[in-house]
């Protein structure tokens, strides 16, 4: 068969052996990492908009938002602009906040914990009577004010006991003479 054109030195396809046939290499093109400041080369079909060096310079040019540092194990992470401005983030994971929180309802006496609160500090058994039946233990305020949860204000007794303190609470002298 014949070369398609005059001149040709080419048949069927061997063409492409030849050197002046063969595509040219496209020439190196050097860049500036936009977040680390390194020189690289880039790729061939990122030669013009190529802006970062690597996959971490661009993930990291990305990130917005602040590094922070957990209240309670004291670990730097990182925290997104919109979750910033959504939301007051103290804690780094799950696990820290729940154990922070723990600790934190503890120290302070919050009211909505005082029964968790108390079983941590106390056993569950009757303090005034002694009776170790976990079922029937309920916590007892002492000064009567249940938005009061610190633990010096805490007590764990049983219902019977803890009726009998509810009447000498409310003053009457109906009660047997040991219980006075």
């Amino acid at each position: 068969m014949s070369p398609k054109y005059p001149g040709a030195k080419f048949v069927h396809g061997h063409h492409l052996k030849l050197k002046e046939y063969q595509r040219k290499p496209y020439p190196a093109i050097l860049n500036i990492c936009k977040f680390c400041s390194k020189q690289f080369i880039s790729k061939k079909h990122h030669r013009l908009e190529a802006t970062y060096c690597s996959r971490e310079c661009t993930i990291n040019a990305r990130r917005n938002g602040d590094d922070l540092i957990c209240v309670y194990c004291k670990s730097i992470f990182h925290v997104a602009l919109n979750i910033i401005k959504r939301e007051n983030r103290k804690y780094c994971s799950r696990s820290c906040r729940s154990a922070g929180e723990k600790k934190d309802s503890v120290e302070r006496g919050a009211p909505g914990h005082y029964l968790k609160n108390a079983y941590r500090v106390y056993e569950k058994k009757c303090y005034d009577c002694g009776l170790l039946d976990e079922r029937v233990i309920v916590v007892h305020h002492i000064d009567g004010n249940r938005k009061n949860g610190a633990i010096s204000n805490l007590i764990p007794v049983c219902h019977n006991c803890h009726c009998i303190r509810h009447i000498e609470l409310s003053g009457n002298n109906r009660l047997p003479s040991f219980r006075r």
